[in-house]
């Protein structure tokens, strides 16, 4: 289990930073919508997306939230992952 803290970014995402960065070899780019769970490369950090986005260099799809992604706008403090 993974204890991080989340922060607020833009209007319409919510970060985090992995304790180390991600392997992205075959990770397909992200069309950002609300519920999307993304890397973005350039900066090492998880994107958690409540609002649409679209796309950008260096951001690539983990994958989506299949409940619960109205929580992820309030979502504050420190979280935890689980694999």
């Amino acid at each position: 289990m993974l204890s991080i803290k989340v922060e607020n970014y833009s209007n319409n995402e919510k970060i985090f930073y992995p304790p180390e960065k991600l392997d992205i070899t075959a990770t397909p780019k992200a069309k950002a919508k609300a519920g999307t769970l993304a890397y973005y490369a350039p900066w090492g950090n998880v994107v958690m997306f409540f609002g649409n986005f679209g796309s950008a260099s260096g951001l690539y799809e983990l994958g989506h939230a299949v409940s619960g992604q109205e929580y992820i706008k309030e979502m504050s403090g420190t979280i935890e992952l689980e694999k």
